[in-house]
């Protein structure tokens, strides 16, 4: 994120925001404290970052939620938890317990409210087969509250975005 002192990139913005749409934001670490700034500047613009845990955080969560503090307090901020499953050398790594400390961590701080399914697909699969992906995800998540599970797969991206139930998805619970 760039300063949005540009008149133009803050009337855009503040338009987003009128409009009731959502931003999502890709990037690494160094955008963090211009997004935040942003996120308090237009608190009804609903932002999502797209990708976390960024994969310069892996094995290190204390730096992670130093980082991410500030930032989550701010309730229109929504993070997208699509950047998870990793590699070691040529291997992937598709053990939930091994990413339960970095996905802790961030329901801890965005809360089981603000936090959203996403994939990558298909630059995932790069990475690992987006069964594997979702997989792991799952594998987290049916170990927690089936509330949270249902926030972070579906509910939660419904807040975020704004969609609209249709079809099959009519039926899921209200």
């Amino acid at each position: 994120v760039q300063e949005y002192a540009a008149p133009a990139v803050a009337a855009d913005l503040t338009r987003l925001a009128d409009a009731g749409l959502s931003l999502d934001v890709l990037g690494r670490s160094p955008m963090l404290e211009a997004l935040e700034r942003l996120a308090r500047r237009w608190p009804t613009l609903r932002i999502v970052i797209d990708h976390l845990p960024f994969a310069e955080w892996q094995g290190k969560v204390d730096t992670m939620r130093t980082a991410l503090r500030a930032l989550a307090a701010c309730a229109n901020v929504y993070a997208k938890l699509s950047g998870v499953v990793q590699r070691d050398g040529n291997r992937i790594v598709d053990d939930a317990a091994f990413y339960r400390p970095q996905l802790d961590a961030l329901v801890d701080l965005f809360g089981p409210e603000r936090i959203v399914h996403g994939t990558n697909w298909p630059v995932s699969e790069r990475t690992a087969p987006y069964a594997v992906v979702h997989r792991v995800m799952h594998d987290y998540f049916v170990a927690q509250q089936r509330r949270v599970a249902e926030n972070y797969f579906w509910r939660n991206s419904a807040r975020a975005y704004r969609w609209v139930r249709r079809g099959a998805a009519v039926r899921l619970a209200g």
